[in-house]
């Protein structure tokens, strides 16, 4: 489990789907905001259309958080994440989806031009 400031509110997830800049592949799509803090918050979206047992959802919320938890050194600080799963993960190929996840939470950067008006 992520700590509490690690986790995104509820209130903000408005906030970054208006204004935050988005990315993503057939596996996931990440929409990313600056938060103007020294470190980053998450949340894991996992549609019903996605995965239709909420047991499978939640242990692929798990999954995915452990592993950001883990590797909280690589991901870059100052931003809200919210990470959309498109493909169910399974025991089988969780590793590789995973690792391309990191990968590319690895390669968000600032833009000059983006301002968190939040804040």
């Amino acid at each position: 489990m992520l700590e509490k400031k690690l986790r995104i509110k509820k209130t903000d997830f408005n906030i970054i789907y208006k204004k935050g800049r988005s990315f993503g592949n057939d596996i996931f799509y990440i929409r990313y905001l600056p938060n103007r803090k020294d470190y980053s918050q998450f949340a894991i979206v996992i549609s019903v259309k996605t995965e239709k047992s909420a047991v499978k959802r939640n242990w692929m919320r798990r999954v995915a958080r452990s592993e950001i938890k883990r590797n909280l050194d690589k991901i870059p600080k100052g931003f809200y994440l919210v990470i959309n799963l498109k493909k169910p993960l399974n025991s089988e190929n969780k590793e590789a989806k995973l690792k391309i996840l990191l990968e590319s939470l690895g390669k968000i950067r600032v833009s000059p031009y983006a301002i968190d008006n939040r804040r």
